[in-house]
């Protein structure tokens, strides 16, 4: 057996290893929003690891469907449970063939081995915009009514400015 001296304390190996392991997550993207229909919404997991053994990348939906695995040296990307035939998978990412409602929700990115793990959740909003939008003024001046159609989530609307402008419209 090897042993590792370190400011007058010894160490066996399989420590000194360990505390040179590291796993980081760097960022999540592509989970804010996306638009029902498409087949674009990708959201990828950008990791690193150093000195690690037994490393393994999960997805979770919601936090309890796992939707991913990929042990690295091992196997390829697999798309798992009710989500492996509307994935897309590589090293890092999932893409989805077509949004649909269902698939609004948390998204964790999972990374861990035999010593450290390391995860980051966002939420992804599957949305559909109206395909109109109508404004109706009362009898009175101070009052208008507003109609937007097939959209989805139902959005908090406020009006603001004043109906001469025609600029007085946000959609949240």
């Amino acid at each position: 057996m090897h042993v590792i001296i370190l400011h007058n304390i010894i160490l066996p190996p399989f420590l000194f290893i360990s505390a040179l392991a590291t796993i980081v997550i760097k960022e999540l993207s592509g989970t804010d929003s996306a638009q029902l229909g498409t087949n674009t919404t990708t959201i990828k997991c950008d990791y690193d690891y150093q000195n690690e053994t037994g490393v393994e990348v999960k997805w979770f939906y919601n936090d309890s469907v796992q939707i991913f695995l990929w042990v690295p040296n091992l196997n390829k990307p697999q798309p798992m449970g009710p989500f492996s035939s509307i994935l897309d998978v590589n090293n890092n990412s999932i893409r989805f063939k077509e949004m649909t409602r269902n698939l609004t929700g948390y998204y964790t990115c999972k990374v861990s081995s035999d010593d450290n793990e390391e995860f980051k959740t966002e939420i992804m909003i599957a949305y559909q915009p109206p395909i109109k939008v109508e404004f109706f003024p009362e009898d009175t001046s101070e009052t208008v009514i507003c109609s937007a159609y097939e959209l989805y989530p139902i959005p908090t609307i406020t009006i603001v400015g004043n109906l001469q402008s025609e600029r007085f419209v946000q959609l949240k």
